[in-house]
């Protein structure tokens, strides 16, 4: 049962274990990528290290020989390459925000906005004062990435023309959700417990984690 903004603030009920501006969102999904284990790190050996720059070198080999037999010559790859950085901004960015809008609203949430952070550096979808659970968080996350990804991989096949175009679009928002994952990193983690979180934007700006008690 989703609990009330009246049960998350009832200290009887509910305790805050975090909250911060919107503007510090950026620190708060840095900060869930710095605390990976450290014991799942390993520093390579030569042996591993050799490994991985033969795969880099196969990867661009492929690449390299795939251009030539698609005939795209480096005029071509540059505007192709150049073309999706503006799709990322123009396209992609708004659709990404909004696919994270329509889960707000597949979750009821009643009241739903888009926003954006200068100092963060960062746009957003909220829904304003509407707590949201782990599970829910975790597919509110991750859902941009995989619509977008899956219709980028479709589009390869249909759009045969614009390969390289299709496929720089596709690495760069996926270097885009690195803080999407970070989101889901946190609510995997917290998967277990009994924590909500909800977004006051249009009055302090904040975003809150409740866990009951």
């Amino acid at each position: 049962m989703r609990p009330s903004i009246e049960d998350l603030h009832d200290e009887s009920k509910f305790t805050l274990i975090k909250s911060f501006h919107i503007d510090d969102t950026i620190k708060f999904l840095k900060g869930q990528l710095d605390n990976a284990d450290k014991k799942e790190i390993k520093k390579p050996n030569l042996f591993q290290f050799i490994l991985g720059m033969s795969f880099f070198a196969l990867i661009g080999g492929v690449f390299g020989v795939g251009l030539q037999k698609m005939n795209i010559d480096i005029e071509s790859l540059i505007t192709q390459v150049g073309l999706s950085f503006i799709a990322m901004f123009i396209i992609l960015l708004p659709i990404h925000e909004y696919i994270h809008g329509l889960t707000f609203k597949y979750y009821k949430a009643p009241k739903v906005g888009y926003g954006i952070s200068l100092k963060a550096g960062m746009v957003y979808a909220y829904a304003q004062k509407f707590p949201i659970s782990m599970p829910e968080l975790r597919v509110l996350a991750i859902m941009p990435f995989a619509v977008i990804t899956t219709l980028l991989i479709i589009s390869l096949f249909i759009f045969k023309g614009y390969t390289i175009l299709i496929i720089s679009s596709l690495m760069i928002h996926s270097l885009a959700c690195i803080g999407d994952f970070a989101l889901v990193r946190y609510a995997q983690k917290n998967i277990n417990r009994a924590i909500f979180s909800y977004d006051d934007i249009e009055t302090e700006k904040k975003t809150y984690f409740f866990e009951r008690i």
